[in-house]
Formats: structure tokens, C-alpha cells, sequence
């Protein structure tokens, strides 16, 4: 799957600062230093962490184009409503709202800065008021750990945020923001990406979420002959000492057999003795 990734030209480097942001967010770490730190406490190399998370990211996103999305299109909306008639318990929500943020940060100013950073966060507001799009502003304007993502901050519940800025999104529609806001850190902007109210969610908010559901049922065994057909078209070298438990039929492969023991009668003048060499997939 991921030399897969490598043919397709799947580049996962944003969603791997994203991940990674979510990972330090999640443990109320204050920057990515400090995650860094963290991980080499937990006895992990920060750049073999890394690298893992990639191969993650790019198996999913393999999967997600090469199966996935073959799949999702192959649900109809009849089968979407006739879920969703059937678990529509299921769908009970409370009330909560996805938000992204612009942050124009007053770290480190002087109160002589302070006003041309506010005017800086208002020119902002006006220019997503007069169409262009928050997302692109975050990333290019943002001083928040979230720029990167366009301001992307997740789903809030009520009760999750601080009380200033709870009252000011949950009174939010759908692409509403709020007013530029004073906070320790900066003055901050708010979009509502998305609202929704208690209770049961109408099937127009749930939509993806059951194509989702629907599609994953189809998805081991189309997973399964996606992986056979990768297997038939490689080339796979088994070392000594490994078993070849994924093979198939078809598969193009050879096996190296162990050398011969060496003759014990044989002049035992000293060589480097070869490392053993790992399988790299």
C-alpha cells in the first residue's frame, strides 16, 4: 500500500502537521516542542513517529481513493433515507457546532500595537463579510496553531468552550462569525462551519455519515481482492528466516535459502559477521 501511495503521488505532508497538531492539542500541550519532547520522554524517536504517522495517512488515503470512493458512489440516496428511517435513534445529537478560527495574536506587543492588530483582525472580518473565504484567510493571515489547517478547530458540545466564547457561537448559524473578540492571546475571529441543534439531526446533516456506514460494510472484502491484485503485480524477495504469509496465487516471488553450515574444520580466521537484514517493505 505504500509503494501504491508512491505511484499514485500521494502527499499526506499537511495532514501529518494536522494530525500531529490534534495529537498536542489533545494532551494540552502548549507547541510542537513540546509534543516533541513528549514523545522522546515516552522512549519513541520524534522522526521515527513521524514517519509512522505518514505510512498511516497514506495507507488510508490509498484505500480511500483506490476502494472507498468506488464504493460511496455506488450508494443511491434511496438507500441513504432508508437507513436513516431505520436507525434514526441513532442520529440524537446534542447540541454542538464545528468552528475554525482566525487569531491575530498580541503575544510579546507593546499597548501601542495593540490597535493596529485589532484594526488588523476587523480588515479580516470585513473582507470574509464582502466573500472571500475564511479558510484561505486563516491560513495566510492566522497566528493560530491552527493556519495550517484554514482554522479548522473540531466539534464543540455545549460546556466545552470558555464562556465567552460559547455565548458568542452557540447564538451562530450555519457560515456566521462572530465579532472580532478580546482574549489573553489575541483578538480572535469565529465562523460556525456547521450548527446542529439537539435531538434528532435531519437526514441532510447525517447524509455522509450513513454513506460512510453503508460503504464500510462493502469495504473488508473489496479490501481483501484490492490487496491480492497489489501482491499478483509485485515483485516479493523472501529472506531467510521469514515466511511469506501474505502471498497468493500468481504472486512473483523468490525465496533465498539458508547457506550451507560451515565446515567446523575450516580455518577460523576472523571475519565481520554479517548483521541480519530486515524485510523493508
Amino acid at each position: 500500500l505504500i509503494q501504491r501511495a508512491k505511484d499514485l503521488n500521494i502527499s499526506v505532508e499537511s495532514d501529518v502537521v494536522k494530525e500531529l497538531d490534534d495529537i498536542r492539542v489533545k494532551n494540552n500541550l502548549p507547541d510542537m516542542e513540546a509534543l516533541e519532547k513528549a514523545i522522546r520522554d515516552e522512549g519513541m524517536n520524534f522522526d521515527d513517529f513521524k514517519d509512522n504517522l505518514r505510512k498511516s495517512l497514506q495507507t488510508q488515503e490509498v484505500i480511500s481513493r483506490e476502494i472507498f470512493s468506488r464504493i460511496g458512489s455506488s450508494v443511491d440516496h434511496s438507500q441513504i433515507v432508508k437507513y436513516y428511517e431505520e436507525h434514526k435513534a441513532e442520529f440524537t445529537a446534542p447540541e454542538m457546532v464545528i468552528l475554525r478560527e482566525i487569531l491575530v495574536s498580541t503575544a510579546g506587543k507593546s499597548e501601542e500595537d495593540l490597535p493596529a492588530l485589532k484594526k488588523k483582525a476587523e480588515d479580516l472580518r470585513t473582507r470574509i463579510l464582502n466573500g472571500e473565504d475564511f479558510g484561505e484567510m486563516a491560513k495566510h493571515f492566522s497566528d493560530g496553531s491552527t493556519a495550517k489547517q484554514g482554522g479548522d478547530l473540531g466539534k464543540f458540545e455545549r460546556g466545552a468552550l470558555s464562556k465567552q466564547i460559547e455565548d458568542a457561537v452557540f447564538t451562530l448559524n450555519r457560515r456566521e462569525m462572530t465579532p472580532v473578540m478580546t482574549t489573553a492571546k489575541g483578538y480572535l475571529l469565529i465562523q460556525v462551519v456547521q450548527r446542529y441543534e439537539a435531538g434528532i439531526q435531519p437526514v441532510e446533516k447525517v447524509e455522509g455519515d450513513i454513506m460512510n456506514r453503508l460503504a464500510s460494510k462493502q469495504l473488508e472484502p473489496k479490501l481483501r481482492t484490492y490487496l491480492d491484485t497489489l501482491r499478483k503485480d509485485s515483485f516479493v524477495e523472501v529472506r531467510p528466516g521469514y515466511t511469506d504469509s501474505g502471498g497468493v496465487s500468481d504472486t512473483t516471488s523468490i525465496t533465498e535459502v539458508k547457506a550451507a553450515a560451515e565446515d567446523p574444520t575450516a580455518s577460523k580466521q576472523s571475519s565481520p559477521k554479517k548483521k541480519k537484514r530486515f524485510l523493508i517493505f
